[in-house]
């Protein structure tokens, strides 16, 4: 395989350069195969696989080299066009699953018509034992007034590396909502830029992870706001145990002319051992001055008032951080919509399953 070098994940202004948190660097970076691909469709959804939108204009939160990996591996992809709202039970499921050694990539492109909506779950797996990289770029367009519901879930292990880059675009009150659970003990890198074009359009960011391990976990968050009354919110919550690295980046940039633009970033992270490495950056740029911007992160330990409380009722203090600890991943799963689909996530990341909700 071709040696290769890439630059992911770069805050959109350097700001911390001593400490090496600007960027990653990812090595042995060639993308020469597609992952397998699965779509599962619900009977009810009317899409279309083309569209007539220039994806290739919509930055992602990765950033430009991965943007030309994906291009370069995948040119032709998936595309899912929804035309008109859809009902609220439909849906389209994509299982990318990533079975042999080396350097895998995909693309996938949406777009919503104006007035439309659409919900896609994206789920990345690795086969156990296998080494290498499997990434997945995906660019979203949305129409006038339209809503697009976007839920990943990636699973990675020891040895194998996840990347999942996300663009997107809105017009006018159009709402970009995301959703992300990130799993496993592999290395995993996830970027997602969103750009709020159109007036009193919206994105709301929602992420989930539990790291073990000596894995890494890279994050790169972009709200940028072109439009006026635009509104972005970006939430990470997660644990880290063991000896893993979590690195979140998390920018809101108001543009000139984004008057009366509001954005609010938060982080909530659990640490569980002491061998942990924990990286947070919150970022403000603002080019206009009406505007309201927002930051702020919890970062600790188990709180020792907490954990008490649960065992004076008889909880053993072990299960008592575990407890503690999927609070903050289940926060993200419960906000899933589709039912089937949440138990089934609930199950994966080990949480409590409420069989008569």
């Amino acid at each position: 395989m071709e040696a290769k070098q890439m630059i992911i994940n770069q805050l959109p202004v350097r700001t911390w350069n001593h400490l090496k948190m600007n960027e990653a660097v990812v090595k042995d970076a060639a993308f020469v195969k597609k992952g397998t691909v699965e779509v599962f469709p619900t009977a009810g959804l009317q899409v279309e696989s083309t569209s007539s939108v220039d994806f290739s204009t919509i930055p992602t939160g990765a950033g430009k080299d991965m943007d030309l990996a994906a291009t370069a591996a995948d040119p032709e992809g998936i595309t899912i066009y929804s035309k008109k709202e859809q009902a609220e039970e439909d849906f389209v499921r994509l299982v990318y699953t990533y079975e042999e050694d080396g350097n895998a990539m995909n693309t996938l492109r949406l777009e919503t018509a104006d007035d439309a909506t659409l919900t896609v779950y994206v789920e990345m797996k690795a086969k156990e034992g296998i080494t290498g990289k499997g990434a997945l770029s995906i660019k979203a367009k949305l129409g006038k007034e339209s809503c697009l519901r976007l839920i990943t879930v990636q699973k990675s292990e020891e040895g194998f590396e996840l990347f999942n880059d996300i663009g997107g675009a809105t017009e006018e009150k159009a709402k970009f909502e995301v959703c992300q659970l990130i799993l496993g003990n592999g290395d995993q890198y996830n970027g997602c830029d969103v750009e709020l074009h159109g007036e009193a359009s919206e994105t709301e960011i929602n992420v989930g992870y539990a790291k073990a391990g000596k894995s890494r976990l890279d994050m790169n968050y972009i709200a940028r706001h072109y439009g006026p009354l635009t509104i972005s919110n970006i939430t990470a919550s997660g644990s880290l145990r063991d000896q893993s690295f979590k690195l979140f980046r998390g920018t809101l940039d108001f543009v000139r002319g984004a008057k009366e633009a509001s954005g609010a970033e938060a982080e909530d992270v659990f640490l569980i051992d002491d061998g942990v490495i924990n990286q947070t950056i919150p970022l403000i740029l603002c080019g206009e001055e009406n505007v309201a911007g927002a930051h702020g992160a919890t970062i600790g330990k188990p709180d020792d008032d907490t954990v008490f409380y649960l065992k004076s009722r008889g909880i053993p203090e072990a299960e008592a951080i575990e407890l503690l600890a999927q609070a903050k991943l289940q926060a993200v799963v419960h906000k899933i919509p589709h039912k089937a689909l949440r138990r089934e996530y609930e199950i994966l990341t080990g949480g409590f399953v409420d069989e008569e909700e």
